[in-house]
């Protein structure tokens, strides 16, 4: 799914300035047809030597660009999932998994809350990542008084979405087992507030018992507005803005949902449009 297809030069010249979330009039046509979905692909390799650099490239995702993409089911799907019917203690409060629509997770999902910078606010697809954390949100992310840092907890009902599939459930068990929080630890060039091209900060992970574990230092790059690298090693994917921090969605959304049900498929879900959810109760 990844794979990166052929642009014409016509596509190439338009999305050079005019990318997903940035179409200045995205109702203008090309040569008399619909504007296409350009977004940028941020983790591409000008060659297949493995510690080549990434690079930014555009991708025409063979959509048409909506400004406001809509889907006709507004009404709320929320389910306890299916075979998932347990409760456990998450940061002092009972918790289940549920499923919910990947077609209105703005309906779902807050994208901003009181301790959430401008840069980190939103819906974010998590494009390209093996694992099946497929949407992340800063909601309920807050400063650490010790050390400054922004905590944002795994389990969380704001926090991470998974794919509805046997690996997405396994990965939540290894996770409400061990982890606790994702901490965002900044260089000492990055403002959150303002990040400029470039700049990075790095993950690191609270674990039960064990407590604060320091990454590797491996970086999660600045863009542009609404796009992070994600580098994890082996891998990297593209941290993609796909709902604002006000609950729209964004031109992009269209594609998010083609690629995750096409995913899902392929890990053998039987809800391939479908995500799980954490949902906590006082």
């Amino acid at each position: 799914m990844r794979t990166l297809g052929l642009i014409s030069a016509a596509a190439l010249l338009f999305g050079a300035c005019r990318t997903a979330d940035t179409v200045s009039d995205p109702t203008e046509a090309l040569q008399g047809q619909p504007a296409r979905l350009i977004i940028k692909d941020s983790c591409a390799k000008a060659s297949s030597e493995k510690n080549a650099p990434y690079q930014v490239t555009l991708k025409d995702t063979g959509l048409i660009h909506k400004p406001k993409p809509e889907y006709p089911d507004k009404k709320p799907y929320v389910a306890k999932a299916q075979g998932y019917d347990f409760s456990y203690r998450v940061q002092d409060k009972w918790a289940q998994l549920y499923m919910v629509d990947i077609y209105n997770l703005d309906l779902y999902v807050k994208g901003s809350g009181p301790a959430v910078p401008p840069s980190l606010r939103g819906l974010w697809w998590m494009d390209g990542n093996p694992l099946p954390e497929v949407v992340l949100s800063f909601a309920e992310s807050y400063i650490d008084k010790t050390t400054g840092y922004l905590k944002n907890p795994y389990n969380g009902q704001n926090s991470y979405l998974f794919s509805a599939s046997a690996t997405g459930r396994l990965t939540w068990d290894i996770t409400k087992i061990f982890a606790t929080h994702m901490i965002l630890r900044p260089t000492s060039q990055i403002d959150l507030n303002r990040p400029k091209p470039g700049d990075f900060f790095y993950v690191d992970v609270d674990v039960r018992v064990v407590g604060y574990i320091k990454s590797s230092n491996l970086p999660t790059t600045f863009i542009e507005d609404g796009l992070w690298r994600r580098e994890t090693g082996e891998h990297c994917y593209n941290l993609r803005r796909i709902v604002d921090e006000n609950g729209k969605k964004l031109p992009v959304y269209d594609y998010f949902v083609n690629q995750v049900i096409d995913k899902n498929k392929a890990a053998g879900s039987k809800n391939p449009d479908k995500l799980l959810q954490i949902r906590t109760q006082p």
